[in-house]
């Protein structure tokens, strides 16, 4: 069978203000087109964008929103540059609907892509009908027209009402098919009911399931299949598969048989995979109806399978038998299932079982098993005086039962060795016994080890090898890490959808970091409302530097700079790329709280933002606490031409009784324009520092100065003729001090 499936898309156009709607189609990337590498353009932190042709032909002045640097209009075409990560843009024009352009990845920086946008000709009472069908090679005949497809779409303007159709294709075994659909006239998305084409094609089907499993294929009852196969007809098939009493346990599934042959797994039962001490007797016992264990010798870490409601019980010399009971249903997969089992040594410990937590005798029933060789015993007493609670701390005897324990392959002693261990080498060993024993935490960490070249070099092929193995066992930490190795290429091509997909896995795990990294993943691709909506939810003391930097970034981007400065003050280890921002925050902070933004400043100046204005600042702050400093900043804003950074240069050597560079300094930053370096220069006048002694020098440095409002040189004039006992200067220089 085959089916034929029409959508009517709402992209009709009644020329009313809203205009005509646009098809976008045909996107793709031009690898062989280099504009974007050859003729680049960059974004506000200066890292390289993507180029998209957008190819309109009939358009002239449409304009493009959201992440748009520029845009570059030719005939028939425009280039719009964006930065890398975006996922859409928009298009407007005064003649169409304003129309998304979504991008199936987000774009990468330096390479070029193309879209076609098309005007659809259409009359006023008409729309385009978007028809799809899996058929390849088709030709779909409305009323006298007829219209061809490659890839089993079409695009066709058609009057509203109803239409019949005929539709041929050239694939073997296919025949004509004639029928209609109705176009409405309104926007609405429709799907016109499946139309089955017939056929004389045979497929094999090939089923995997339990015995005693009912079958019915498309309904009918099905008896012992023959190999397991059957053959049916090309086309969709719906298999039900039950078993138990009743058919207490059912599933179905369809399975598309039109091209090639299909092996089918419909077996029902689920699976379980427990870990219990060695040297333990274990049983599965089933309960109310379940079906028998696929394996009733199960090792530690194996899986065995199962459908129904079981009694598990672990027995082990010199502990308590232990109990528990599962329920295990169609298709699930339950992995770390821990089997523990208790002794009299657990019972003081804890305080369990009626008897009173005591150190002292929890350490004897430890201790009389472990020197007859348990292990459990030797792990348990090892933690015991590992606990400083106790009054037993003994750490050196506490490491000698570990390694016993260690030495008899129990898994969580080797584990408690790796994590105890300050020697990263002898972790890496330690968790990579684990690992072999599958420990599945122990195959995450080793991965981590791999990730970052911790007690081993860095291998991230290995390091996916350990995540995906642990990932399988639902380690969180692996899924976010899997996620992580993906978006940043390491080792493997970057995948954006496939990190989303392993991040989503880690988050439905319970993994709040998995959370925090597919959100700044969300903010680096365009996303930013969501993603700033998910990073708010979270704890803001435990958000990572990379959190904190996107939103100090976007709250920047909104002028929102109290809530920027917020999230950015607490980055300890800020990009290079924020330079600018930090250093435009400090401006804008300066006026108010001249502290904070002096620490902006030198975040900024720490990042290699060459910024005068930071330099200027930083260094005259620092002339009254650390001179060394006060110097590097001025010297580095002087080498910029900074008029006042020559000044307080020439104040710091004057300061040094080095008189001769202070009037260097002071008369550059005259010859730069700044007139209120006169006040300091008119001082050295007056006091014949580095210069002839003059009082007529120095009263008219001063009055250049004031006129230039130094308030400092004012001060000096009224102090200068005070001693004059001139009382009309004096009231004159005194109107204009502040």
């Amino acid at each position: 069978m085959k089916f034929l499936s029409f959508i009517l898309l709402g992209v009709m156009s009644t020329f009313n203000c809203l205009g005509q709607e646009v098809i976008i189609k045909n996107f793709e990337e031009k690898l062989s087109d280099l504009q974007a590498r050859t003729n680049p353009r960059t974004d506000r932190n200066g890292n390289p964008c993507a180029l998209v042709k957008v190819v309109l032909p009939v358009l002239e002045g449409a304009t493009f929103e959201g992440w748009v640097i520029e845009t570059k209009h030719i005939p028939g075409e425009y280039q719009v540059y964006v930065p890398e990560g975006t996922k859409k843009i928009k298009l407007r024009h005064p003649s169409i609907m304003p129309t998304e352009i979504d991008f199936p990845f987000p774009l990468v920086g330096k390479h070029t892509y193309q879209v076609t946008a098309l005007l659809p000709q259409k009359t006023n009472s008409q729309t385009v009908v978007h028809i799809v069908t899996n058929v390849k090679n088709a030709q779909i005949t409305i009323g006298d027209k007829s219209y061809d497809t490659e890839n089993g779409e079409f695009n066709i303007p058609l009057d509203k009402g109803t239409h019949d159709y005929t539709l041929t294709t050239n694939v073997e075994g296919f025949n004509e098919h004639v029928g209609s659909f109705f176009v409405k006239g309104d926007d609405v998305i429709e799907n016109i009911a499946p139309i089955y084409l017939p056929t004389s094609e045979k497929r094999i089907l090939t089923l995997r399931y339990e015995k005693n499993t009912k079958l019915k294929i498309d309904g009918k009852e099905v008896s012992k299949l023959k190999d397991d196969m059957i053959q049916l007809p090309a086309g969709l098939h719906k298999i039900d598969a039950s078993i138990g009493d009743g058919d207490s346990w059912k599933k179905s599934v369809t399975v598309d048989l039109t091209y090639q042959d299909q092996i089918l797994d419909i077996s029902l039962r689920g699976s379980l995979r427990m870990t219990y001490p060695a040297n333990a007797e274990f049983r599965i016992i089933p309960e109310d109806g379940a079906l028998k264990p696929s394996n009733t010798k199960v090792k530690t870490g194996e899986r065995v399978f199962l459908l129904g409601n079981y009694k598990i019980e672990v027995s082990k010399k010199n502990y308590s038998k232990s109990i528990s009971a599962i329920s295990i249903g169609v298709g699930d997969d339950v992995d770390n299932y821990r089997i523990e089992v208790s002794g009299k040594g657990d019972d003081y410990y804890w305080g369990s079982n009626g008897r009173k937590k005591d150190y002292n005798k929890a350490y004897k029933e430890y201790k009389k098993l472990a020197d007859s060789g348990d292990d459990i015993a030797q792990f348990r007493l090892g933690c015991l005086l590992l606990d400083k609670s106790s009054n037993i701390y003994d750490e050196s005897e506490a490491m000698v039962n570990l390694k016993k324990s260690a030495a008899q392959n129990n898994s969580d002693a080797i584990m408690s060795l790796a994590e105890l261990s300050d020697n990263p080498e002898e972790a890496f060993m330690y968790y990579s016994k684990a690992a072999n024993l599958g420990n599945s935490l122990a195959q995450c960490n080793i991965g981590s080890m791999y990730l970052n070249g911790i007690g081993t070099s860095v291998d991230y092929k290995e390091a996916l090898s350990r995540f995906l193995i642990a990932a399988n066992d639902h380690q969180e930490n692996a899924l976010r890490n899997i996620g992580d190795i993906y978006y940043y290429g390491l080792g493997v091509p970057r995948n954006v959808e496939l990190a989303r997909n392993y991040y989503s896995q880690a988050i439905f795990e319970g993994d709040v970091l998995a959370m925090e990294n597919d959100a700044n993943m969300n903010y680096e691709n365009g996303e930013q409302e969501k993603a700033v909506e998910t990073l708010l939810s979270l704890n803001l003391d435990k958000l990572s530097d990379r959190s904190l930097t996107n939103l100090g970034n976007y709250y920047y981007n909104k002028h929102d700079y109290t809530s920027a400065v917020n999230y950015l003050e607490r980055v300890n280890n800020l990009d290079k790329g924020n330079g600018k921002t930090i250093a435009d925050l400090a401006d804008k902070m300066y006026v108010d709280d001249k502290i904070k933004a002096l620490s902006f400043y030198e975040k900024s100046v720490g990042l290699g933002f060459e910024y005068v204005t930071a330099f200027r600042r930083l260094g005259n702050y620092y002339l009254k606490k650390d001179k060394r400093k006060a110097y590097d900043f001025l010297a580095k804003a002087v080498a910029l031409n900074d008029p006042e950074a020559n000044c307080f240069l020439g104040y710091y050597y004057e300061q040094e009784s080095n008189y001769g560079m202070a009037v260097e300094y002071y008369k550059k930053a005259v010859t730069l324009g700044y007139n209120k370096a006169y006040a300091y220069l008119g001082t050295l006048y007056k006091n014949g520092n580095g210069v002839e002694k003059s009082d007529e020098m120095a009263v008219k440095c001063w009055e250049i100065a004031a006129m230039a409002d130094s308030q400092l040189a004012i001060k000096n004039l009224i102090k200068y003729y005070k001693y004059k006992h001139n009382q009309a200067e004096v009231d004159r220089w005194s109107k204009r001090l502040k």
